[in-house]
């Protein structure tokens, strides 16, 4: 990983990492540069940034999370699976209760791996992901204030959080409770964090990919980079694809 440097002031952030990233702190917005672009004097200033996720944290950190991704899709396809539960109420209210309790950890994963490097969340929100798939969202503008694996680890908390409990839960289930509902509950939601790491419509695989590759998604969508702008296309034919299936 490359060597990242910091300078803070009252009025000004500046985190370094092959790009500039700068953060006005009275107006609260962010801008990214180039390091010939600051002053020798500014320069001189900055200091090493150690992050307190080391590499090799962070490589142990991303096995547990492959191992967490093989032990459910081998459990998945291990068990037989209900691909539909008894028609009843209570059923269908743990349906929804199991997957709105996934969705509150997946984006607290985000919020408390942020405040895990002295960052904080924007807000929580609701959108649909262009105009057609429902998503819900945590901005996160103080990224950008962080070094390439802990965004990494940023994106992905969602997703290993999720991944242990459901492998727990599906495991406990398996041995002592033996739920369909739960087992369905746990195939759908597991399908669904499946397609979250797929990298199109502003998924959590999206945003991981365009921090390996050291590109950023530009307010001026024309300026984006080719890789980007593919991704893009490739979200609208997907919903122009969801509203004719519709019809």
């Amino acid at each position: 990983m490359i060597q990242c440097y910091r300078f803070e002031n009252e009025e000004y952030e500046i985190f370094v990492e092959k790009e500039v990233f700068i953060k006005d702190k009275k107006e609260a917005n962010f801008y990214k540069t180039s390091i010939t672009k600051l002053d020798s004097g500014l320069k001189s200033q900055l200091r090493e940034y150690n992050s307190i996720l080391s590499t090799r944290k962070f490589i142990v950190l991303s096995f547990f999370l492959f191992l967490l991704l093989l032990s459910n899709t081998y459990l998945v396809y291990l068990y037989k699976k209900p691909s539909l539960f008894e028609q009843n109420i209570s059923n269908y209210s743990f349906f929804i209760i199991y997957l709105f309790f996934n969705i509150f950890v997946h984006e607290l994963g985000h919020i408390k791996s942020m405040n895990l490097f002295g960052r904080s969340h924007n807000r929580v929100g609701f959108k649909m992901n262009y105009y057609v798939f429902p998503c819900v969202y945590v901005q996160l503008n103080e990224i950008y204030m962080l070094s390439k694996r802990e965004k990494l680890f940023v994106h992905s908390a969602g997703i290993f959080i999720n991944l242990f409990i459901t492998l727990v839960v599906e495991i406990l289930n398996i041995l002592f409770f033996h739920s369909l509902v739960l087992s369905f509950s746990y195939t759908f939601f597991l399908f669904a964090l499946l397609w979250n790491m797929v990298p199109i419509l502003n998924s959590d695989g999206y945003k991981i990919l365009i921090t390996l590759l050291n590109k950023d998604e530009l307010e001026n969508s024309k300026k984006n980079h080719w890789l980007i702008k593919i991704i893009q296309v490739i979200g609208v034919l997907a919903a122009i694809r969801s509203i004719l299936l519709w019809f």
